[in-house]
């Protein structure tokens, strides 16, 4: 039997059948799934990609050195100022670990 040619309007497909108790069941023979259209020029998306990439690296960067911050902060007086360059150091290097140069330049 030759399959049955349907018009691209067409989303699904039901077969309704009674059971031996006499109830009506649908039986699903097509469905056809909306896809989603992406959104944004081919161009523009590599550049949103990277953005987004390099955001995520620096609220990795800042969330590690507010943590770190408040910490030295609480330990003793001014300790923030005393760990400044210790916590910006160790808060960059979380960042950077974050930014993996492959993912933001796919070549």
């Amino acid at each position: 039997m030759e399959p049955l040619r349907l018009s691209k309007s067409v989303r699904s497909v039901v077969q309704l059948q009674r059971d031996s108790s006499g109830n009506l069941t649908s039986v699903l023979l097509h469905s056809k799934e909306k896809s989603k259209k992406k959104k944004g020029s081919p161009g523009i998306r590599v550049a949103d990609r990277a953005a987004r990439h390099l955001l995520r690296a620096q609220q990795a960067f800042t969330d590690a050195y507010l943590s770190r911050h408040l910490r030295s902060s609480g330990k003793r007086r001014d300790g923030w100022l005393a760990d400044l360059a210790r916590n910006l150091s160790r808060a960059r290097s979380k960042g950077v670990r974050q930014l993996k140069l492959k993912k933001l330049l796919p070549l």
